[in-house]
């Protein structure tokens, strides 16, 4: 196996991000299965961005001790109840003035 590394892009692009597509083999995928394409170290944002464990793993080869932490999605309805419980707060707070 073998980390495939930007070689195109600008200067701050070339040499410092994971490539989103390696030449002669096509789209490349973590190892879960997930196209770089979102991967965040690669050298352009794309949405719904994660974090590989290639990348914390070469943060730990250059020193750094990454903690990963899951944190789950807020749930639909729980935003939902607290955006009606501020919009109910801002529209009582107007009518007090």
């Amino acid at each position: 196996t073998f980390v495939p590394i930007e070689q195109g892009g600008g200067p701050g692009t070339r040499g410092g991000h994971w490539a989103e597509v390696t030449p002669n083999v096509g789209g490349t995928t973590d190892t879960q299965g997930r196209p770089l394409t979102r991967e965040l170290m690669t050298g352009f944002l794309n949405a719904n961005p994660y974090i590989s464990n290639m990348t914390v793993e070469s943060f730990e080869d250059i020193g750094y001790m990454p903690r990963v932490i899951v944190i789950p999605e807020a749930g639909t309805m729980a935003l939902l109840a607290l955006g009606a419980g501020l919009l109910g707060a801002v529209t009582v707070r107007r009518r007090k003035k």
